[in-house]
């Protein structure tokens, strides 16, 4: 088995499941930037010809980033007939056994122990699937937006400045620290973006005139305060 993943912590976690194969990471970030077509001379393209016969999963969320992978190695897979390509989805939220509800942002966020336990919800992807995924990529390549994003289950092109509402809403009235900002957009909007993209929208925003520096701390972008105009 190849497990096929684009979360760094996730890939480690792997590393200590007995019941875990090869794992390959895919690119991060595919979320950010030009969609690019995965190449034949890409490392990732390289071990998926070698090992031909192997089954391979995919470890997905609800996150753009995921999202984005997924469909970045079904442009992998569909050049090899007769391959198993699993998908394994990261459920929104389960019950622990104390009654208490438990969100999921990503596979991240899950112990060893706790990814062991998802496996057995592994389910196969029908070729016809695959074939659309890798479809929807190209088209998102084709389309060469700066950035895609989950719009109501569905990834789309959208522009730059998409997340930029999202910050706006969760500006109080005075200073804010930077790090509180993005931890209040990620905690609250739930928008499924990295932190560092929030970061750079609201270098963005600062540039623009949208916020004000109150108290910059030049060596910790986190630790700096910002304010509404």
């Amino acid at each position: 088995m190849i497990e096929l993943c684009c979360n760094a912590s996730l890939a480690g976690s792997l590393g200590h499941i007995q019941q875990a194969g090869t794992v390959l990471m895919l690119p991060a970030g595919l979320d950010l930037g030009r969609a690019t077509i995965p190449a034949p001379a890409s490392p990732q393209w390289a071990v998926l010809r070698d090992r031909a016969e192997e089954p391979v999963r995919i470890w997905t969320d609800r996150t753009p980033a995921s999202q984005c992978a997924l469909r970045f190695a079904a442009c992998l897979l569909t050049g090899a007939p007769g391959r198993a390509v699993l998908q394994l989805i990261l459920p929104d939220w389960e019950a622990r056994p104390d009654g208490v509800i438990v969100e999921h942002g990503n596979w991240g966020d899950l112990a060893p122990e706790e990814l062991a336990a998802h496996l057995s919800e592994t389910v196969e992807l029908p070729p016809l699937r695959v074939r659309m995924l890798a479809g929807e990529w190209r088209t998102l390549a084709d389309e060469n937006a700066p950035l895609r994003a989950m719009v109501n289950g569905r990834l789309i092109s959208v522009e730059a400045e998409f997340y930029d509402p999202l910050i706006r809403r969760e500006l109080p009235e005075g200073p804010v620290q930077v790090a509180s900002l993005i931890g209040n957009v990620l905690g609250r909007q739930r928008p499924g973006a990295d932190d560092r993209l929030l970061a750079g929208r609201i270098r963005a925003m600062l540039d623009a005139g949208a916020l004000r520096m109150v108290g910059e701390n030049p060596d910790r972008f986190y630790a700096s305060v910002v304010e509404r105009v």
